[in-house]
């Protein structure tokens, strides 16, 4: 299922889904990393932190873009 079927009206902005598409891409990086440092406690928060930033620049973006699609409605 693809979202024609399910919302034929909603249209994707591009330059939305190449800031979603980095952030998703930062915090896959930002994972691994801390798998592969996992016994270096500094470098693990260090990431975490990095990881709790792109998560809520995510979060920001998401409400952006639902805020402006409501308006739009």
């Amino acid at each position: 299922m693809v979202c024609e079927d399910v919302c034929p009206t909603y249209t994707v902005n591009k330059e939305f889904l190449i800031q979603a598409a980095d952030i998703c891409e930062a915090l896959t990086n930002l994972t691994y990393l801390i798998r592969m440092d996992s016994g270096e406690p500094g470098r693990v928060q260090s990431y975490v932190e990095m990881a709790e930033e792109r998560t809520h620049a995510l979060g920001t973006l998401l409400h952006a873009i639902a805020g402006a699609d409501r308006e739009h409605a």
